[in-house]
């Protein structure tokens, strides 16, 4: 498979332009997010470091990072400050 055809050309049309600067990825749902990157993380074997398919995995990577710590770890109320002092 030949990655040159997995980059999006930006001047093609306005979603492969949101694809190319990675603006698309807070729109997609979860599934679409890990159905690329599994589908790209093969691809990245002898790509050079500088390559838009790696910075696309870094990307879709945090997104999903970023997500799942939103859905796992909700933030948790703040204790009230004690009002007074603790009778021994």
């Amino acid at each position: 498979m030949k990655q040159n055809n997995l980059v999006p050309s930006p001047l093609s049309s306005d979603h492969e332009y949101y694809r190319f600067h990675h603006i698309d990825l807070p729109d997609l749902d979860d599934t679409h997010l890990t159905d690329e990157l599994y589908y790209l993380r093969p691809c990245l074997w002898g790509t050079p470091p500088d390559h838009w398919l790696r910075e696309r995995v870094a990307r879709l990577e945090s997104e999903l990072r970023k997500r799942r710590i939103l859905k796992v770890e909700p933030r948790r109320p703040q204790r009230p400050a004690p009002t007074g002092i603790i009778p021994l």
